[in-house]
């Protein structure tokens, strides 16, 4: 007799039922809605994992040409993703700002030549060593699951890092920890409705590259429980250029679901636990 095996959300404890793909499978919690492969995974195997990709594959090649662009003092370009977040952070010059995923520094820069008072923080260490070169003191080695500093800052951004994350639970909460009240958390992620547009098939990576895959009503009701309101969810609204013709048709027609969703949300003056 085969017994369905009961599985608790790794974020809200409610129970899970099975996300299915038409080439994949996973978890999706039926309270907060996150879909997600449910393993918390090791500082370790983390680092293994990002070692081969930063470093042996050409996954990530485009971290290196922007690097070249910034030795020679050229400002790549931010991107629909950085740019939509800019505008809806209302960032202002005096802003206190932190940024996780801070890579070779192309956000970073930005900013440090707005005279923002900006931390880069990256998981790779051989990446901080790089990028010291570009923003010198300003980017630090760390993980959003438990960086700490004695500073708060008036916004945290963070680009295509939450889905990523393997314990999410202790990212929000370090967040929170790191705002001041009111302090805006700015953040992109891949789409997973952009599935849709691919006849049901997962367009993005998978575990254990990709660990938790949102929507626009999974990112309001997960955030709302991690001392956040005020959340504003805004879809990419067309493809990029090299996309296939099919999804300027489905554009065309309406049914186009966007690659990425940019989120502010405020985080409140609740005590945090």
């Amino acid at each position: 007799m085969n017994i369905t095996k009961r599985i608790k959300c790794k974020l809200c404890n409610s129970l899970t039922i099975t996300y299915e793909w038409s080439d994949f499978t996973l978890l999706q919690c039926k309270n907060c809605l996150l879909v997600s492969d449910h393993k918390i995974y090791d500082t370790k195997e983390l680092n293994t994992l990002y070692d081969v990709l930063y470093h042996h594959s050409d996954n990530y090649d485009n971290y290196n040409r922007e690097y070249e662009q910034l030795l020679n003092e050229i400002q790549p370009k931010l991107g629909w993703n950085r740019k939509k977040a800019l505008q809806i952070s209302q960032l202002k010059d005096h802003n206190k700002v932190i940024e996780f995923g801070a890579g070779v520094g192309v956000f970073g820069k930005y900013l440090l030549n707005r005279q923002v008072d900006y931390l880069g923080v990256e998981f790779d260490r051989s990446i901080v060593d790089k990028t010291e070169t570009i923003l010198g003191n300003s980017i630090v080695q760390g993980d959003i699951q438990n960086f700490l500093n004695n500073q708060k800052y008036d916004i945290l951004f963070a680009f295509e890092v939450i889905e990523h994350i393997s314990n999410l639970k202790k990212a929000f909460q370090n967040i929170s920890k790191l705002l001041y009240p009111n302090g805006i958390f700015c953040f992109s992620v891949p789409n997973i409705l952009r599935s849709n547009n691919n006849n049901n098939k997962i367009s993005q990576d998978k575990p254990p590259i990709h660990l938790n895959y949102f929507s626009k009503s999974s990112i309001i009701k997960i955030l709302g429980n991690y001392n956040f309101n005020n959340i504003k969810v805004f879809e990419r609204p067309y493809p990029m250029l090299s996309s296939p013709m099919k999804h300027w048709i489905k554009l065309f027609f309406g049914s186009y679901n966007g690659m990425s969703l940019v989120v502010k949300a405020t985080r409140t003056n609740y005590r945090i636990t």
